[in-house]
């Protein structure tokens, strides 16, 4: 959404016709078309804070008010609440010294027969009070249509800058005052902030001539910006405590009972090196191995309390499922005892039925037969 977007409109209507040549018709053109750009966003000063920063995890800004700080790998560090002054960031901004530029002037090199060439370049403008301008300024010196540069660097000083400069300056040379001028090499010597020039051999005629000099120093490093945070410990005399939460829905949660909220939820921590602390460990040196023993053994404890704790999930589990077969088994007889004949309680009183029957059937014979013993008396 923040992208440029170009739109190119005419501002006038244009008649061709008019036009005499292609330069009258590029210029008509350029008045009567109008370029806007709209979208994009202004630039944004650098936003600086305080962070937590936790191995295996992301960094989370520190704001005013926290009192903990809980990372996406379940780790969450308590401490005392915050205040503004507590993550408050100080920046400030170096800025580059000011170019330095030595005006353009005459420097006049003498000197008598039999003698040498003399003069003296002085270059102390380009350090005010002494002091280079710092690592990675450029000073530049132009002698005699000659230029030489040099670029400072960590732990030069005034001296050494003037020297590096001086040591590459070669080929200039001037005339004497001979009926017949000769050329005459001119060296030169660092001394300070200055430079001392001189000739190659003797010299034959006098000598009076004159060098066009130039100096500059800038620096050209980009601006360093400082940044300093004054986030300091309010811990005091309470220790952070470090623990160890689980995230929502991280867990393995069970159903395991037969009611609503009858769960078990296990849950199995990371045991990664960053974890358990002992994914920097090393042995180099004896300090650092001894470091390393301290954080192996605590990482042995870690793992030996998770697995204990997943030894006593296993526990209660085989406790679930025992207890689990137990009401099956209760439950599967109670339902036979709803669903099944009880066989041998029905097989009793159907005998009992059927003796009864029998019973009655043989006391109703013999009843029948009564009036007809009575009749077989009386015909008798």
């Amino acid at each position: 959404n923040n992208a440029f977007s170009f739109t190119l409109t005419p501002t006038s209507t244009y008649d061709t016709s008019s036009t005499s040549t292609m330069s009258t018709l590029a210029a008509d053109l350029t008045d009567a078309l109008k370029l806007s750009a709209t979208g994009g966003v202004d630039a944004q000063a650098a936003t600086y804070g305080v962070y937590a920063h936790l191995t295996g995890a992301e960094s989370v800004k520190l704001e005013a008010g926290m009192s903990s700080v809980t990372f996406s790998n379940g780790i969450k560090i308590n401490f005392n609440e915050l205040t503004t002054s507590d993550v408050s960031v100080i920046t400030s901004t170096t800025t580059a010294p000011d170019p330095i530029n030595i005006a353009e002037h005459q420097v006049t090199v003498t000197g008598s027969v039999g003698g040498t060439a003399s003069a003296t370049i002085d270059l102390s403008d380009l350090f005010p009070g002494g002091e280079t301008l710092g690592e990675g300024t450029e000073y530049t010196l132009n002698i005699g249509g000659v230029s030489v540069s040099y670029t400072q660097t960590s732990g030069d000083t005034a001296a050494t800058i003037v020297e590096k400069l001086a040591d590459q300056i070669s080929g200039i040379t001037v005339q004497d005052e001979a009926s017949e001028p000769n050329d005459v090499s001119l060296t030169f010597t660092a001394n300070g902030t200055s430079i001392d020039i001189g000739s190659s051999g003797t010299l034959e005629a006098s000598l009076s001539a004159q060098l066009t000099v130039s100096a500059s120093a800038a620096n050209n490093t980009p601006p360093s910006t400082s940044i300093t945070g004054n986030y300091v410990n309010t811990f005091g005399d309470v220790p952070s405590t470090f623990d160890v939460v689980n995230k929502a829905g991280a867990g393995l949660t069970f159903q395991v009972g037969a009611n609503e909220g009858d769960e078990l939820t296990i849950n199995i921590d990371k045991m990664d090196s960053n974890y358990l602390g002992v994914a920097s460990a090393k042995v180099t040196t004896q300090e650092a191995a001894s470091a390393s023993i301290t954080a192996v053994d605590k990482a042995i404890n870690i793992l030996s309390s998770q697995r204990a704790y997943l030894g006593a999930i296993q526990n209660r589990l085989e406790y679930k499922i025992n207890n689990l077969e137990i009401s099956t088994e209760n439950l599967t007889s109670a339902e036979s005892q709803i669903r099944d004949v009880d066989m041998a309680k029905e097989m009793t009183n159907f005998t009992n039925a059927n003796i009864l029957q029998q019973a009655a059937t043989a006391m109703l014979a013999q009843a029948n037969a009564l009036p007809q013993n009575v009749l077989s008396l009386i015909g008798g």
